[in-house]
C-alpha cells in the first residue's frame, strides 16, 4: 500500500450500490410509510445515512409542512439515539436545527423530527468543488467565506459547551451551509453531557506512547467503545480513548482541523505515511501538522499567514496549548477579518501595522512586488545621496 493510502482512502467519498433500496432498520420505505401512518408522516424519500440512523424527508399530516425524519437505523443502540434527540432539542440555537417532535411507531423503533433544510452542501462537498477546481465554488467560498463558516460553527460549538455539550464528530460532513448563508452544526449522535468541563489536561509523554501502543492493535478505535467519532478529525486524547480528558479543546482541535483542510484543501495529516490505522494514531498523537499556509494551488491561492497560525495553535497535541474556547477561536478570526493583530501574536504597535501589511498582501499578491521595486528605488536613492555628499 502506498503512502498516505489510508488516509486517502478514509477521505475518498465512498459510493452506494445502486440497487440498495431506500431502507431504514432493514426495512423499505414503503414498509415505514405503513408503520407511521398513526404518526401522520407520510415519507417522500431517504436523504441520507448516518452511523447510527437514516435520514428521510417527510410531510407532517397536522401541520402540511415538510421535514427531517431520522430512524435508528439497525443494530444501532436506542439509547445513544434517543440522547441524541434529547440534546439536539434541548439546543436552541441558529447555527443548530431544530428538532420538533419524538415519538415511537408502530413497531416500537424510535424516531424524531427536525426542521428540513433545503439546498445545503455539507463542507465535505465544498471542498470537493474546491479541490476539484469549480470556478463558480471558488468565487462563493473565499477564504473569508470560509473563515466565516468557521465562525457559525464556533457560535454553535460555544453555546453547546457553555451547556456542557460537547460534541465529538466535528467533521466537514457534519457542517451544512446554506445558499442564504446558514450554518448548520448536525449529527449529535456520540455528543457528550458533562457537568462540568475540567481545565484541560495534558498527557505526559510516556503515557501516551504506551496507550499508542494498546490501541494501535485494536480494530474498534472508530467504533463504539474506546473512541466515539471520526479517526481523522479526533484529537489526541480522544483517540486514545481517554474520555475524562475529552472537553470542549477537544471539539476546537477536530473544528480547527476541519478549518485547516477548508482553507489549505488539504487534510493536516495528508503528509504521513499511514499505511495502517497504527501508523495514523500514531500521527494524530505524535506528528507535527505541515503549515496550512505551505499548501499552494493556483487556483486556491496561498492560505493566509494569519490564518496558517490559527490552525497551528489550535492543533497543538496539548489541550492547554489550544484555543480556550469556542469563543476566543471566533474573535481570532474575526481579528483576521477586520486585519487586526491576531490573538496569537499579542498586540504591539509594530505587530498591528505588520498583521495590517500582511493581510493587504494577503488579499492583493501583486503590492508585494510593487512594494520590492519601492523599496529597492529608495535603497538606491539613499546611496546615491550618502555617495554625492562623500565626495563634496
Amino acid at each position: 500500500m502506498c503512502p498516505s493510502a489510508v488516509i486517502r482512502a478514509r477521505l475518498a467519498p465512498v459510493s452506494r450500490p445502486a440497487q440498495d433500496p431506500p431502507s431504514l432498520g432493514g426495512a423499505p420505505i414503503e414498509d415505514l410509510c405503513d408503520d407511521l401512518v398513526a404518526q401522520k408522516l407520510q415519507i417522500d424519500a431517504e436523504l441520507g445515512r448516518g452511523g447510527m440512523g437514516r435520514v428521510l424527508r417527510a410531510k407532517d399530516v397536522d401541520l402540511n409542512r415538510d421535514v427531517a425524519l431520522k430512524v435508528l437505523a439497525g443494530q444501532s443502540d436506542p439509547s445513544r439515539f434517543m440522547a441524541e434527540a434529547q440534546i439536539t432539542g434541548q439546543l436552541d440555537h441558529p447555527n443548530v436545527i431544530p428538532v420538533h417532535e419524538f415519538g415511537v411507531s408502530a413497531t416500537g423503533e424510535p424516531f424524531f423530527t427536525m426542521k428540513l433544510v433545503r439546498g445545503h452542501k455539507s463542507l465535505r462537498e465544498v471542498i470537493e468543488l474546491l479541490r476539484a477546481g469549480d470556478p463558480a465554488a471558488h468565487a462563493e467560498f473565499s477564504f473569508e467565506r470560509r473563515a466565516q463558516i468557521v465562525q457559525r460553527v464556533c457560535d454553535a460549538l460555544e453555546y453547546a459547551h457553555k451547556r456542557g455539550v460537547i460534541h465529538r464528530d466535528v467533521k466537514p460532513d457534519n457542517v451544512l451551509v446554506g445558499p442564504h448563508g446558514e450554518v448548520y452544526v448536525v449529527d449529535w449522535g456520540v455528543a457528550k453531557v458533562v457537568e462540568g468541563a475540567a481545565a484541560p489536561k495534558d498527557e505526559p509523554r510516556g503515557d501516551v506512547e504506551q496507550a499508542v501502543q494498546t490501541l494501535g492493535t485494536r480494530s474498534d478505535v472508530t467504533r463504539d467503545g474506546a473512541s466515539v467519532g471520526t479517526l481523522l478529525y479526533m484529537p489526541p486524547e480522544q483517540a486514545l480513548g481517554k474520555r475524562e480528558q475529552v472537553g470542549p479543546w477537544s471539539d476546537l482541535y477536530s473544528l480547527t482541523a476541519v478549518l485547516y483542510e477548508l482553507l489549505s484543501l488539504h487534510h493536516y495529516l495528508e503528509d504521513v505515511e499511514a499505511e495502517t490505522p497504527f501508523d495514523l494514531l500514531y500521527a494524530i498523537v505524535s506528528h507535527p501538522p505541515k503549515l496550512a499556509e505551505r499548501h499552494y494551488d493556483r487556483r486556491n491561492g496561498r492560505v493566509p499567514r494569519s490564518l496558517s497560525n490559527l490552525c497551528k495553535r489550535g492543533l497543538s497535541k496539548r489541550p492547554s496549548e489550544r484555543w480556550g474556547s469556542a469563543a476566543e477561536l471566533r474573535e481570532a478570526i474575526q481579528g483576521w477579518l477586520e486585519g487586526r493583530a491576531p490573538v496569537v501574536c499579542p498586540g504591539t504597535l509594530l505587530q498591528r501595522i505588520l498583521a495590517q501589511g500582511i493581510k493587504a498582501i494577503d488579499r492583493f499578491p501583486v503590492l508585494l512586488p510593487l512594494l520590492a521595486v519601492i523599496g529597492l528605488a529608495v535603497f538606491v536613492s539613499l546611496q546615491i545621496t550618502l555617495l554625492w555628499r562623500a565626495l563634496r
